[in-house]
């Protein structure tokens, strides 16, 4: 994988936090509260991405089980985490152009003003903006790494104009921007948290190479960006002077009187995020294709139709084109960066509980652990008779001196098993007779005594093998098998630790929950019983046993996976309790979706596709077909 396409996925998340997120969150509260927000929120997302590398990819069902619900769920709110990414970037490149034509645009395609940040509803240049790449990519485009470039030589150049020019137009002092120290609050801290989630990567593909050095620069490298960015635009404007703004980047400019650098900042906006379109749009199909698949079957197997002579999966491309375009025509862009930020929180809640399900199933199967662990010790038995049996060895060598002219075909036909020992075991004895008997011929014998004896050296020399003398030695020490309770053995979870887990889980949630509402409403008696809690039921859930469960991709230790996991999941309740009560109608809409096509009943076998009795009376149809039906095929020659 080049370097490029590792950090594709970041550069799309760096677009729109540079663009819109930072500036948003600062005009909305202040830039001290942002400052502090990034590293919290950057702590959460990068802490979910390390935990959600540790999953591979060959880690699939062929068929659709209740255990697949989590890895479906994150498949499913990745979806509405593209789709609203994809709507954002289009509501943004539309608000950017409405500004620059003086919302002539907007009297032009029948735009109306009427909300929060301004933007023109319903917004049909947005939906203008989804259709030319969806026909682009219909038409044969592909993602490439020249786009990653692009974007991210974009992305560059935006943060480097704004930051030069920015900073010879600040109107006010460092001092009088520390004071706000003083009014930064609990709550204000987490929502602006929560709100610039998406401006960092939340999921890391396979890193090759020099995996702490990329992972270091994904996570500081925005983290300096935002800072910076946010600094500069809190000094250039006063607190909360461009709240309620579509284009909070564009508008602090036009209070300095810079007109010129409102233009090349529009420019760059509108390229940025039109090239993180051609980034999103690729990995949106590509999740509709995944479900079409066979290991899922929740959307169509058409979908998966790649035209012959572009190679595009046409209905893919046009059905997650479509919904991308519904959301940019209706959805106004201060409830869509809510869904955005949501939905990533969401998506990392369940990665973790997937990464926490495949190292404590209880059903968990290696290949190449081929067998399994048990309680049982092996020791050889010490014999008691130990002299007898050397005496009754040489006893029957002895006697095998005058059994060498007997063959062995009609030596085995007369023998009879002795009792105590079953005739599998006479057969191993005939070894002591093969290996201590001394073969003596005689110089003068007749023709078939000849025979005889070549036959018995030939059976000497096949029951001499290595094979027999290492069976004949086990049955002749014996083994004793001895269960010892202490043996050093690690313990696998079972189902009782499966569900132990569960139910500590949502205990933890429940006490997360608690803890973000006594966090927002100050009920700060509550705060230590929840704390409590939570630490004790994530303690409970580190002592249960893990599986083998190994992972090629994995960034972190396996001893700290769960620890970081269980952190990660809190973190994240805690992020979407501040913001979840705006949209909770979406989330919940989406998700009873999302349930009702997992759960959904397959087309053939639905009871309403198959005609009764009376139906098939009236058909003449045949249910059971005699065996001495032929069927005639005639081929033309």
């Amino acid at each position: 994988m080049s370097l490029l396409q590792e950090f594709g996925n970041s550069c799309v998340h760096w677009s729109l936090g540079l663009t819109f997120l930072v500036g948003l969150i600062a005009s909305e509260t202040s830039g001290v509260v942002t400052v502090i927000a990034l590293p919290v929120s950057a702590l959460s997302v990068t802490l979910s991405a390390l935990c959600g590398a540790s999953l591979n990819p060959t880690d699939t069902y062929k068929k659709r089980k209740l255990c697949d619900i989590l890895d479906f769920f994150q498949i499913w709110m990745e979806i509405l985490e593209f789709l609203a990414a994809s709507a954002t970037c289009a509501r943004i490149a539309s608000a950017t152009i409405d500004y620059i034509s003086n919302e002539k645009l907007r009297e032009w395609f029948l735009g109306i003003e009427s909300h929060s940040l301004g933007e023109p509803w319903p917004d049909i240049l947005g939906v203008s903006i989804v259709i030319v790449v969806i026909g682009l990519f219909m038409m044969g485009l592909e993602k490439s790494p020249f786009f990653t470039a692009l974007l991210l030589v974009a992305v560059l150049v935006t943060f480097g104009f704004f930051a030069s020019v920015g900073c010879f137009e600040t109107v006010v002092d460092l001092a009088k921007w520390s004071q706000d120290f003083k009014t930064c609050t609990m709550q204000t801290v987490i929502s602006g948290a929560a709100m610039c989630s998406y401006g960092f990567n939340s999921s890391y593909q396979k890193i090759t190479r020099h995996r702490l050095i990329k992972i270091v620069t994904m996570v500081f490298f925005p983290l300096f960006l935002y800072s910076f960015t946010t600094v500069v635009f809190t000094l250039m404007s006063h607190s909360k002077e461009l709240a309620g703004t579509a284009t909070p980047m564009l508008r602090v400019f036009e209070l300095r009187d810079v007109d010129w650098a409102r233009l090349v900042m529009s420019i760059c906006m509108i390229c940025t995020m039109c090239l993180a379109l051609t980034e999103i749009f690729p990995s949106l199909y590509s999740l509709f294709e995944v479900l079409a698949s066979k290991e899922w079957q929740i959307f169509l197997a058409s979908l998966r139709y790649r035209n012959s002579f572009t190679g595009a999966p046409l209905l893919a491309i046009f059905s997650a084109g479509s919904l991308s375009a519904i959301l940019a025509f209706a959805c106004p862009l201060a409830y869509l960066v809510k869904i955005l930020n949501v939905s990533t929180l969401l998506k990392a809640i369940a990665k973790s509980l997937l990464v926490l399900y495949y190292y404590y199933r209880p059903e968990f199967r290696n290949e190449s652990y081929l067998v399994a662990p048990s309680s049982t010790q092996y020791s050889k038995l010490q014999s008691k008779n130990q002299k007898e049996t050397n005496l009754k060895n040489k006893i029957t060598g002895i006697i095998s001196g005058w059994k060498k002219n007997v063959s062995p075909s009609r030596a085995n036909r007369n023998r009879t098993p002795k009792e105590g020992t079953t005739q599998d075991d006479e057969y191993l004895l005939l070894n002591e007779y093969c290996d201590k008997s001394d073969v003596v011929l005689n110089e003068v014998s007749s023709d078939e005594d000849e025979k005889e004896s070549i036959v018995s050296s030939d059976v000497e020399d096949s029951y001499s093998s290595t094979d027999v003398d290492v069976a004949v030695q086990e049955y002749r020490d014996k083994i004793q098998v001895a269960t010892i309770d202490n043996f050093n053995e690690n313990k696998y979870p079972t189902y009782v630790t499966a569900t132990t887990v569960v139910i500590f889980l949502i205990i933890i949630t429940i006490a997360t929950i608690s803890l973000s509402q006594v966090l927002i409403w100050k009920f700060y008696n509550l705060l230590w019983p929840c704390f409590t809690v939570s630490v004790f039921s994530t303690l409970i859930i580190l002592v249960m046993p893990q599986n083998l469960y190994q992972s090629e991709n994995g960034l972190l230790p396996k001893s700290v996976t769960p620890l970081c996991n269980l952190i990660a999941i809190q973190l994240h309740i805690i992020l979407v309790s501040t913001i979840l009560d705006e949209v909770w109608p979406g989330i919940v809409f989406w998700v009873s979706v999302g349930c009702l096509l997992f759960w959904r009943c397959d087309c053939c076998t639905c009871d309403g596709l198959f005609p009764n009795n009376n139906q098939k009376s009236k058909l003449n149809i045949t249910e059971n077909f005699t065996d001495n039906y032929v069927d005639t095929i005639l081929i033309s020659r």
